[in-house]
């Protein structure tokens, strides 16, 4: 009996945990006695875009491990001058960064750099909380928006890109005006921010540089005593290099992934295991599910009438229930309006808590930071997220219609 009962805690907390990847295999399950399984199965899998997702997650967190990202963060914000500047630039920092290292890697980066760094700054609890919760938010929705510029930045972007076979210069073309307002109305986000909180600004800035000197003072001394570090990041960055060209087409996506898993094995092989095979194994369980529902006629007839002419905003609000990665994996399998597709999901990725799975990352680390934010957190978030939505669907029928 007890042990029924643990089983059924254990099941319960990783749907909780997991719950996309077990709606997925749920539903993959499902969709198997409809068509039985067979040799046909493989057909399903896109194994290209797979490997060049696990490759880069393997780099990203070989990158990650040995402080890259922060001694980056740490540069820029030693630099900051105002409470405008340190707000721009822990907003941007996601931005940018995410384009080349997914919106996920980059909010699990910068979110805590965030916290440590107004905490050092700011001494009155409020007006901490109001800032952590309004400079996480628009991390969050950065890290988001700044991922689509390129086919790297996103999980659903990689699907997406290397199923349509665009061009970067197409891809980047089509998500340029997006990402161009995007950034515009994040820094006047954070001005409007600051501006609203100018005077309890006091002695934030003399908090940072003390704190910038500290770090500068750190990293001398790792350099001076550590030269591993430097030699795992010339050769991760080497093999970021060879994935890029993977992604690019150029080199074919078996020997990216093979020369990165032997290199791991010698450099670090516990990166393999950093790598998110959830997401991976949500993937494969989306392919089984579309693959065979793409086979049932009935199906196929319902949802091909559905997303005519509406690609982009079904994928929006698909993306509100089921999150935009696997909204992009689903919706493909029943069109083959990619640059729609590739807007939509992007876009999705606004909205609610669960539009990006990268949105979950700074829930739970700000929430664990201090729990009693977490209800403000999620009214702000809603808010800003809808707002950016909002502004952004203006400027797609502009540009559409």
């Amino acid at each position: 009996m007890n042990s029924k009962i643990n089983f059924t805690k254990k099941a319960i907390n990783f749907f909780k945990s997991e719950t996309v990847l077990s709606i997925a295999g749920l539903l993959a399950l499902i969709s198997c006695f409809f068509v039985k399984p067979n040799k046909d199965y493989l057909t399903y899998i896109d194994f290209s875009s797979l490997s060049i997702l696990l490759t880069l997650m393997i780099i990203i967190a070989g990158l990650s491990k040995i402080g890259l990202f922060s001694m980056a963060a740490d540069f820029i914000i030693s630099r900051a001058k105002s409470m405008t500047s340190i707000c721009i630039s822990l907003v941007l920092l996601p931005f940018f960064f995410s384009m080349l290292i997914t919106n996920d890697v980059a909010l699990i980066t910068f979110v805590p750099f965030c916290i440590i760094t107004l905490n050092m700054a700011i001494s009155d609890e409020k007006v901490l909380n109001r800032y952590l919760i309004a400079i996480v938010t628009l991390q969050t929705i950065a890290a988001n928006l700044g991922s689509m510029m390129l086919p790297m930045g996103n999980p659903q972007n990689l699907y997406l890109y290397n199923l349509s076979k665009l061009s970067l210069k197409d891809f980047v073309g089509l998500i340029l005006p997006y990402s161009a307002l995007s950034l515009v109305l994040l820094i006047v986000s954070c001005l409007l921010l600051v501006k609203f909180n100018k005077k309890y600004e006091t002695s934030s800035i003399q908090r940072i540089k003390e704190r910038s000197k500290s770090i500068e003072e750190s990293s001398q001394d790792m350099t001076q005593k550590k030269d591993l570090p430097l030699v795992q990041g010339l050769v991760l960055g080497l093999l970021f290099m060879i994935a890029l060209m993977t992604v690019f087409h150029i080199i074919p996506y078996y020997v990216s992934l093979t020369i990165t898993l032997i290199t791991t094995i010698f450099l670090d092989k516990k990166l393999i295991k950093e790598a998110d095979w959830a997401l991976l194994t949500t993937f494969i369980f989306f392919f089984i599910f579309i693959g065979n529902m793409g086979r049932i006629a009935s199906f196929r007839h319902v949802i091909n009438s559905i997303l005519a002419g509406h690609e982009s905003l079904i994928a929006i609000l698909a993306s509100q229930v089921i999150s935009n990665v696997p909204c992009a994996i689903l919706l493909s399998g029943f069109t083959d309006h990619y640059k729609a597709l590739i807007v939509g999901c992007n876009l999705g990725g606004l909205g609610s808590l669960i539009a990006s799975m990268a949105s979950l990352i700074s829930y739970k680390l700000l929430t664990a930071h201090n729990k009693r934010i977490r209800l403000n957190y999620l009214a702000f978030f809603s808010l800003a997220n809808i707002i950016f939505l909002i502004l952004l669907l203006i400027e797609y029928f502009i540009l559409n219609f």
